[in-house]
């Protein structure tokens, strides 16, 4: 998919942040990469905010973060996937009933809070079994799985594939 911004509606932030990051590209110096990293992530937050404000995301953790309540359970998510985590837990923090909480995150999201909290850990999964540092034993500890059996159930409902044959494939 592509999103177009016409400049007429980009604004004057985005213009200039598009003029610093063709700025920085054309001389380079100590720390452009980090730079022009930076500001493109600011620029691909702005293009978000653009998209949520003309209406064009409807679905997606986009879209549920613009509902308050989700957004508490999403950051709980996000900041501690390894945390065990339970749906009376979500339903307290976010002031909602299991029935309000899960059809919303399946509406906006395709998915329940606890099946999104499973494929967000492995997400990271998956990232970290790339490390050749990280043991499997280790991914699954620090996925919030009391063994390395029930992670590796988990990882191959979500992969097709076990966390070993993962690692070797990657």
């Amino acid at each position: 998919a592509e999103i177009v911004i016409r400049k007429a509606e980009a604004g004057e932030i985005t213009a200039r942040l598009i003029g610093l990051i063709i700025s920085e590209s054309a001389s380079p110096r100590f720390g452009t990469e980090s730079v022009i990293e930076r500001l493109c992530d600011s620029l691909f937050i702005l293009v978000v905010r653009h998209c949520i404000e003309k209406g064009l995301v409807r679905h997606g953790v986009f879209a549920a973060m613009q509902d308050s309540r989700l957004a508490t359970v999403l950051q709980l998510i996000h900041e501690q996937p390894w945390h065990r985590w339970t749906i009376a837990e979500f339903c307290s923090r976010a002031g909602l009933s299991k029935t309000v909480l899960t059809d919303k995150f399946q509406k906006l999201i395709g998915a329940s809070p606890v099946e999104y909290l499973t494929d967000w850990r492995m997400q990271i999964a998956a990232r970290w079994l790339r490390e050749s540092n990280m043991t499997i034993d280790r991914v699954a500890e620090r996925c919030g799985y009391d063994s390395v059996a029930a992670f590796s159930k988990a990882f191959k409902r979500s992969f097709d594939v076990s966390p070993g044959a993962f690692r070797r494939s990657a």
